[in-house]
């Protein structure tokens, strides 16, 4: 509402200042100089070639780099071995692919039968923001590529997306609606189709979710899972649409490490942050910043 004539606060006279003036999109750097804000006129937004780190964080026994006969886990098994322009010599800048075939910018040299298909996926700069990389699956029939879904933290969904937790596959499909809002329903294997209200929902094991300790919000509507319930949590998946992006987003709640993951589509470009994690066959990859 209104601030009372009687409110007082204390501000600082330079955001005051700052606030005061006009700012174009013409040129937005340039009026930053002009009202002062050097810190945004100077900002440097680095290239995502120069950026871009992938580290190795995981990968199956049998290919150890004591057992194994891969020069890709061997070189990135090693503690601070990246893939990024700093860490390799004569690394291109970006788009690098990741494959089994030799004509691969980074070459993971292991036997088709582990996954890793001859040109698997596709690292490159984002077409809106050159600062900022995306991932992109080739399109192998025999092998799959994967976004881990982090950890009680949202994960944008779309139309289309395939969510896979332990023996479940749920393909997420949008429409608009009226209203002008983009209407969310939730696919199963199995064939049934879950609404899922604006207000948002959970998705797990059983008929009753309890809060435990120190776990945030999720929404009191809940589509019950009766069977298949190895590994899954009574609160596994949490949905939530955000209204003022006309977005949905999905909430991983499972306690396994690998319990919710986003299967990448094969030509859809996957925006990469700091720290996500990528399921590249039987590898795990951190995406990291220089």
């Amino acid at each position: 509402g209104p601030i009372s004539e009687v409110a007082w606060s204390i501000v600082n006279p330079d955001v005051a200042r700052v606030a005061a003036r006009r700012v174009t999109l013409a040129d937005p750097l340039a009026d930053a100089h002009d009202i002062g804000l050097d810190s945004l006129a100077s900002a440097n937004f680095s290239d995502a070639s120069d950026s871009l780190a992938l580290k190795l964080v995981d990968w199956p026994s049998e290919l150890s780099p004591q057992s194994a006969g891969s020069s890709f886990v061997r070189l990135f098994a090693q503690e601070g071995c990246r893939a990024s322009r700093a860490g390799m010599r004569n690394l291109p800048p970006l788009p690098w692919t990741f494959g089994a075939d030799q004509r691969n910018t980074v070459v993971m040299d292991i036997e088709r039968r582990h996954g890793v298909a001859p040109f698997h996926c596709i690292f490159a700069r984002s077409r809106a923001q050159s600062h900022r990389a995306v991932v992109m699956a080739l399109g192998d029939p025999m092998s799959d590529s994967y976004v881990v879904c982090p950890k009680y933290q949202p994960l944008q969904v779309r139309n289309g997306d395939r969510l896979i937790c332990h023996q479940w596959t749920f393909q997420i499909r949008t429409e608009i609606g009226e209203d002008h809002r983009d209407r969310m329903s939730i696919l199963t294997d199995e064939g049934e189709v879950w609404e899922v209200p604006f207000e948002g929902c959970h998705l797990g094991a059983g008929s009753r979710s309890r809060k435990t300790d120190f776990q945030p919000f999720f929404p009191s509507a809940k589509f019950v899972l009766t069977h298949r319930l190895n590994n899954m949590a009574a609160v596994h998946l949490v949905f939530q649409y955000h209204p003022s992006m006309n977005r949905w987003a999905v909430i991983d709640h499972s306690p396994e490490p690998l319990g919710s993951l986003l299967a990448l589509r094969p030509g859809v470009s996957y925006p990469l942050s700091e720290g996500l994690r990528l399921k590249i066959g039987p590898f795990i990859l951190e995406v990291a910043r220089e």
